[in-house]
């Protein structure tokens, strides 16, 4: 699977990644992983972005 993140326009990453879940018996996820390639996105983002990010959710 394969994620596109708009980090400032006219800049745009497409970033792929995986998750694996675990399932109980009864079909419901019991726990979930996501890997990416984070590099991925620190290499090709615009700087504004990552210091966005860097500034935490608040």
């Amino acid at each position: 699977m394969a994620i596109g993140y708009s980090v400032g326009r006219p800049s745009s990453i497409v970033h792929p990644f995986t998750s694996v879940m675990e399932l109980t018996d009864d079909g419901l996820i019991q726990r979930w992983w996501d890997y990416s390639n984070l590099p991925n996105l620190t290499d090709n983002a615009t700087q504004w972005w990552l210091e966005h990010i860097a500034a935490g959710w608040r």
